[in-house]
């Protein structure tokens, strides 16, 4: 994330207004990282590259089921407390089961 932020700094002059510039990072990091691995920009193959991928990201980590399971996403979340306005970080969460669809 470091080093996201001194490139987003060096590019735009400030650091992101909001968090939305760190997902639309790991969106392209996961996008072209199916390409690659796929060696296509087919759909089929770039899903089941995703699918066959565990990906590391700004925002965690991102792993999908398989196309009969509905590509179910496992993606940990990041745990901040809040005391007095400041923020900590305490680590990522992997929750250990998820609602239905």
């Amino acid at each position: 994330m470091a080093e996201f932020l001194t490139a987003y700094d060096a590019k735009f002059g400030g650091p992101p207004e909001a968090m939305w510039a760190a997902t639309g990072w790991d969106v392209v990091h996961v996008l072209a990282g199916a390409m690659e691995k796929a060696g296509s920009t087919d759909g089929a193959a770039m899903a089941k590259a995703m699918e066959d991928n565990t990906w590391e990201l700004l925002t965690g980590t991102l792993d999908w089921e398989p196309a009969d399971k509905g590509h179910e996403t496992h993606k940990q979340a990041a745990m901040v407390k809040l005391t007095g306005g400041e923020p900590e970080f305490l680590g990522w969460l992997l929750p250990e089961s998820q609602p239905e669809p």
